[in-house]
């Protein structure tokens, strides 16, 4: 073997082992998930798309190292969990399918199941892409805050159109919504979000009947 050959091999198994290890140095902050991880990261951590099973599995969004948006998460006893995630939790809408085959579908707070459908919002026309989650965080403040994400990563866009039909509408780098709402409030959010080398239009308008202070995120 040549010594030009030599170099070139020990350079090529160099950069193998520098992707591998840069890998598994991609952190998740869930015990039960710590074992193998694939997929995006971002400062050391899980974030964006991927999967991780330790002894127990998820595949699907991440936030700084926790499941956190949309995924589907299967338990060591066997259950199976679809829907969204905040910071390792369950919360919003998702369907938990039991092992003997039991399914319970609805809303989810703090990991618990909360009930079966909610009446405190209704969608008049529903976003053609992405997805959404929407809950109610408290009820100390009558007002409505929408993050919208795409592939995990918060973003502001250039066309973004929104009305309420109460409140004061209010926005910042990351997120934008209306203070001081009364209800019921009808809501028609429009803009466009980067696909590919494309613009895709979304569009979608919603009606809340209930007070509180709510957060929808919208994620592409």
């Amino acid at each position: 073997m040549t010594t030009t050959l030599r170099i070139s091999l020990l350079a090529l198994s160099s950069l193998f082992c520098v992707h591998l290890h840069a890998q598994s140095s991609c952190q998740v902050n869930l015990e039960e998930l710590d074992g193998s991880y694939e997929g995006d990261c971002r400062a050391g951590l899980a974030h964006g798309q991927g999967k991780s099973a330790g002894s127990e599995s998820y595949q699907g969004e991440w936030r700084k190292g926790f499941p956190d948006g949309f995924g589907t998460y299967t338990y060591a006893c066997g259950d199976v969990y679809e829907g969204y995630f905040e910071r390792g939790r369950r919360e919003g809408q998702g369907t938990l399918t039991y092992v003997d085959g039991e399914i319970k579908e609805g809303i989810w707070q703090n990991d618990k199941f909360a009930g079966y459908y909610s009446e405190a919002y209704e969608f008049i026309e529903k976003p053609l892409t992405g997805s959404y989650s929407i809950q109610r965080m408290g009820s100390e403040e009558n007002r409505v805050e929408i993050i919208l994400t795409n592939k995990g990563t918060a973003f502001n866009p250039y066309d973004l159109d929104y009305v309420c039909s109460t409140g004061v509408a209010v926005r910042y780098p990351n997120r934008f919504g209306w203070e001081a709402v009364e209800y019921p409030c009808t809501i028609n959010v429009s803009y466009s979000v980067q696909v590919g080398v494309y613009l895709s239009p979304v569009k979608f308008e919603i009606e809340i009947k209930e007070p509180g202070d709510w957060k929808m995120v919208m994620r592409h």
